[in-house]
């Protein structure tokens, strides 16, 4: 657990203006977009609208609408600065700024991913309970959450805390959602790879968490992928990234 605070936009209009290389090689966020499209296909494959809750800049929709072309799609997310550069790459989905804890959402959708963003709250169940109800009765949430320690790396980039898999589990029942599937992937090979950022985690911070990447940089972080990627089992109770999926009870 940790005793941060949640960032405000301004600090995340800051982060996201030189996170975009991070964000799209990086070996955890690459993972994370192969473990949501996965949930996706499994339990709601006839889906035609989802919303992605928290979406930075933007590169989950974009992965996901290669992957499913016959959705349609809205990221949403409470840093203008990231809606910005998501609707000037990407203007054929919808983009939408809002703060979860106190605008109005926008709703139905027959699916909503919420990855990376309960972590961040100061009021995450709150925020889990509004999301839920932009569902369709019915409809299906991916959420991700880190499960376990809070790094310096992730302190660093506003986590508040890491909601182990009995508080997700107590959180969907409070928003009325059922748990289908819930997993924890990364163990070891994922988690290896958190604490060797760790040894030193400004320097890790410096090198890879800020501006464009270079031909090596890009390098070293797929050859990071493809080793996690092979020495994390699927599901492991010291995993370090929880993937819990829902469904709307009937109203």
């Amino acid at each position: 657990m940790s005793d941060a605070k949640a960032l405000d936009a301004d600090d995340y209009d800051e982060m996201w203006s030189r996170l975009e290389d991070f964000l799209h090689f990086n070996p955890g966020a690459r993972q994370r977009r192969k473990l949501v499209l996965r949930a996706l296909r499994r339990h709601a494959p006839r889906a035609t609208t989802v919303l992605d809750v928290g979406c930075g800049l933007g590169e989950m929709v974009s992965f996901l609408s290669d992957e499913l072309p016959r959705a349609r799609f809205t990221g949403m997310d409470f840093s203008p600065g990231a809606i910005e550069s998501c609707g000037r790459r990407w203007p054929n989905h919808q983009w939408a700024v809002a703060d979860v804890l106190t605008d109005a959402l926008p709703a139905p959708y027959d699916a909503v991913v919420c990855s990376e963003l309960l972590e961040h709250l100061d009021e995450p169940e709150t925020a889990l309970a509004r999301i839920a109800a932009s569902l369709e009765p019915g409809g299906t949430i991916v959420v991700t959450v880190p499960n376990g320690k809070v790094f310096a790396t992730e302190r660093a980039v506003g986590h508040v805390r890491h909601p182990s898999l009995a508080m997700l589990h107590a959180w969907f029942d409070s928003a009325a959602l059922d748990v289908v599937e819930a997993r924890r992937w990364g163990w070891p090979g994922y988690l290896a790879l958190k604490y060797a950022a760790n040894i030193d985690a400004e320097r890790a911070l410096t090198a890879f968490g800020s501006g464009a990447y270079s031909w090596p940089k890009r390098r070293a972080n797929d050859l990071a992928y493809a080793v996690v990627r092979a020495g994390s089992l699927p599901d492991h109770a010291r995993g370090p990234q929880a993937v819990v999926v829902g469904r709307r009870r009937p109203v």
